[in-house]
């Protein structure tokens, strides 16, 4: 576990976590209050996305993050399509930055499809990360968030050791040896525009909020930034949520991707 200081939300210290800690949390292994597991989507082609900000903030600030990975949307070629390369996540993974884990094969909704389907879109990914990676993703994160219960079965025969499912309890929190460790929830930085930056169903709190009480106890919040870091803090001074708005707002407005996301 590697503390980060003054890294999230007003100077507040926060520590992140690997997979394989994420799932020894789940076998029942404690860590610390204020704790989080940074989670991000890897299938579109928004190469410059990652390699030009995401990559170099969790460089700078020292994260780890669980890259979920879309396999049949990464190259095996670098430099193409706007889309990720096996050797750009081999270099990050040894890095210490990221570590792969599995988003299927061709992003099939699973409450839709066959048990048999499921089974091969999760194995068939698994295989391939594993090939071009050398090392298992232990982790899943559903397409669309979906699941139904052939697919927690259907995970757990496979080998992977934890799934994440959206939105799937009130407290978004996931807890020491979770019982539902194949449907976790994850917390989305950003939601609805017309209620943004609330998220929606929290009764009016906003991610830095979730993410602060959520960790204070010892618990595992499991974020899913969308081309933004997780966990990042409120602009200093907004103390309420028109201000909170109007500080959002400017930091849209600035030019230089990365530039926001360091505001933000």
């Amino acid at each position: 576990m590697v503390p980060v200081a003054d890294a999230l939300a007003g100077g507040e210290r926060v520590h992140h976590h690997t997979a394989e800690q994420l799932a020894a949390f789940l076998d029942g292994e404690n860590i610390p209050a204020k704790s989080v597991v940074l989670t991000f989507d890897v299938g579109t082609a928004q190469r410059a996305d990652f390699s030009e900000n995401i990559i170099p903030i969790l460089r700078d600030l020292r994260f780890h993050a669980l890259f979920f990975v879309l396999t049949n949307n990464i190259n095996d070629a670098c430099g193409e399509d706007n889309k990720v390369c096996w050797k750009e996540l081999r270099e990050w993974a040894d890095e210490g930055l990221i570590s792969v884990e599995s988003h299927g094969v061709y992003h099939p909704d699973y409450n839709t499809i066959t048990a048999a389907e499921q089974r091969w879109d999760a194995e068939t990914s698994r295989q391939i990360i594993t090939e071009k990676t050398g090392r298992a993703p232990i982790g899943f994160a559903y397409p669309y968030d979906s699941y139904n219960d052939s697919a927690v079965r259907v995970m757990e025969s496979i080998g992977y050791q934890f799934a994440l499912a959206g939105n799937t309890r009130t407290d978004r929190s996931v807890h020491l040896g979770d019982a539902d460790r194949y449907h976790l929830p994850r917390v989305y930085p950003y939601s609805n525009p017309r209620i943004y930056p609330v998220i929606h169903g929290t009764s009016g709190k906003t991610f830095d909020q979730l993410i602060l009480g959520y960790s204070a106890s010892r618990t595992a919040t499991v974020p899913q930034p969308q081309d933004t870091p997780s966990g990042t803090a409120s602009a200093a001074g907004a103390t309420d949520t028109a201000a909170y708005i109007q500080s959002r707002a400017e930091i849209d407005r600035m030019q230089n991707t990365r530039d926001r996301l360091y505001a933000l």
